[in-house]
C-alpha cells in the first residue's frame, strides 16, 4: 500500500506512524525510523499493520496509478482543508507556521517574483477567513467598495478580479500554482490526487480513506480490518506551531453556516472528488460512510445555509452517526453535488 498525503489532512502524523512514511525519492525504509518505535502510541512493542504493510508515500508529487495494491487517503472536508490552509500560509502567519515559505516571501520581495506577487494579490483581496468566504454574488465592478484597490470592504463586497483568483486557486490553480510553494496547497488537492485513483480499475488497487476528523478510530479500526491488533497511533496532540501566536486565525464560533455555504458552492468539484473517495473506501463501514456524507450535508444543504454558527474545533472523535441522522441527498443533488460520485463521473468531470 502507499499513503496519500494530502496538505491540512494531519498527513505528517499519519507519515510518522509509517516505517516507509517517507517520499518515494528517498532511501527506504525511512532514515532513522530503524531505531524508532512502531508500537501502540508510538511506544515498544507490534509494529502496527498499516505500517507493516504501507511501502510508498506521495506528498507534493504525482501519484502513480495502481503501482500499488492499495492507496489509503489522507482526508478531511474539504472547506476545513481549505480553511487549514488559509491560515497556514497567511502572510501574517507564515513566520510561526512555515519557517521555509517566510524566508522565501522575504528573498523575493521587490524582485518581481510571479509567485510572491500571486501570493500577496491573493491576501490583499482576502485578508481574513471570513473575506474568504463571502459570496460571489457580492461582486462588484469596482475595487471592493472602499476605494483601496483591496478585495473587500466592510459590506462583503468582492471586485470581479479577486472573485476570479479565488475560484482560480481554490479549485486548483494551473501548473504553475503546483510549483509555487506560497499556494501550492491549493494545487495539491483532491483533483490532483485522487480523481486518477477513483477512474482506475479497483480490481487491481484498493482505495482505503483514514479521515482527519475521526482519525483516532480510523486508525484503530482500519488496523483491525486488514487483520491486525486494535493499535493506537502516537503523535495526535502534537502541534507544530503555537496556535496563540497566529495573528490570523478562524473566528471564535468558525464560519456561520451561510459562509461555509459560500465555501462549498466554490468548492464544489473537490467536494464530488472526496465524497468519491469516502464511497470507495473500503476500510469505512456504511454508517461511517454515511457520516462524512452527513457532515457535507451540514454544510452544503440550501435548507441548512442560515447565520447559526457550524464549529466543531478538531477533536479525534470516535462517536458514530445516529441511526435517525438520515442523509438528505436531494439538498446535496439541487447543488448538482453528487454524494456517490461512481469513478466514471469523476473521469468525466475531469474531461469537461
Amino acid at each position: 500500500m502507499a499513503l496519500v498525503h494530502l496538505g491540512k489532512t494531519a498527513g505528517s502524523t499519519l507519515s510518522q506512524n509509517l516505517r516507509h512514511g517517507c517520499h518515494m525519492f528517498t532511501p527506504h525504509p525511512c532514515r532513522g525510523s530503524k531505531d524508532k518505535n512502531f508500537g501502540t502510541k508510538g511506544g515498544p512493542g507490534e509494529e502496527s499493520t498499516i505500517s507493516q504493510l504501507t511501502k510508498g508515500y506521495y506528498h507534493f508529487n504525482p501519484v502513480p496509478v495502481n503501482k500499488h495494491d492499495g492507496y489509503i487517503i489522507s482526508s478531511r472536508n474539504p472547506i476545513d482543508r481549505v480553511l487549514s490552509a488559509f491560515i497556514y500560509i497567511h502572510p501574517e502567519n507564515v513566520a510561526y507556521t512555515t519557517n521555509h515559505r517566510a524566508k522565501f516571501v522575504e528573498r523575493n520581495k521587490g524582485k518581481d517574483n510571479e509567485f510572491v506577487d500571486e501570493y500577496q494579490k491573493f491576501f490583499e483581496c482576502f485578508p481574513t477567513v471570513n473575506a474568504l468566504a463571502a459570496s460571489d454574488s457580492n461582486i462588484n465592478n469596482g475595487d471592493g467598495g472602499d476605494g483601496d484597490g483591496d478585495g473587500g470592504d466592510e459590506n462583503g463586497t468582492i471586485n470581479k478580479e479577486c472573485a476570479h483568483l479565488r475560484r482560480f486557486l481554490l479549485n486548483g490553480g494551473d501548473e504553475k500554482t503546483l510549483k509555487n510553494e506560497m499556494l501550492n496547497h491549493f494545487a495539491f488537492g483532491y483533483k490532483y490526487y485522487v480523481s486518477g485513483l477513483l477512474a482506475a480499475d479497483r480490481s487491481t488497487s484498493r482505495i482505503f480513506v483514514l479521515r482527519q476528523e475521526h482519525l483516532a478510530k480510523d486508525w484503530i479500526n482500519f488496523n483491525v480490518r486488514l487483520g491486525g491488533e486494535p493499535h493506537e497511533m502516537s503523535g495526535l496532540r502534537t502541534k507544530s506551531f503555537a496556535k496563540d501566536k497566529l495573528a490570523v486565525k478562524i473566528p471564535p464560533g468558525g464560519l456561520n453556516k451561510k459562509e461555509r455555504h459560500n465555501l462549498c458552492l466554490l468548492l464544489k468539484e473537490e467536494i464530488q472528488i472526496y465524497l468519491g473517495a469516502i464511497e470507495e473506501a473500503d476500510n469505512l463501514t456504511e454508517e461511517e460512510k454515511a457520516r462524512s456524507r452527513q457532515e457535507i450535508e451540514n454544510d452544503c444543504s440550501p435548507k441548512n445555509n442560515h447565520e447559526n454558527p457550524h464549529y466543531v474545533e478538531y477533536e479525534d472523535s470516535i462517536s458514530s452517526l445516529p441511526q435517525s441522522e438520515a442523509v438528505d441527498t436531494n439538498s446535496l443533488q439541487a447543488l448538482n453535488i453528487d454524494l456517490y460520485c461512481p469513478a466514471v463521473s469523476i473521469s468525466l468531470l475531469m474531461m469537461s
